[in-house]
């Protein structure tokens, strides 16, 4: 345990590596993160996607007025 004090408990999903791993291996500019685990950081571009596919959605939503009310001022 004591091998733990002062490492970042950070993970991360390198693009150039397809791999998983902490702080500091790969450059910023390749990677997705920070996670809170390795699990987390290994399923980096499935929740890159689903976000994408959200806001996208959410997007779509907003340009053609059908929001759902959202964001309307109350008359």
């Amino acid at each position: 345990m004591g091998d733990e004090v002062g490492r970042t408990t950070a993970w991360y999903y390198c693009l150039r590596h397809h791999t998983v791993e902490p702080e500091g291996v790969c450059k910023a500019t390749d990677r997705l993160g920070p996670y809170p685990d390795p699990d987390a950081a290994a399923h980096a571009l499935e929740t890159f996607r689903e976000r994408e596919e959200r806001l996208e959605a959410e997007d779509r939503q907003w340009a053609e007025g059908t929001d759902g009310g959202a964001g309307q001022a109350a008359g």
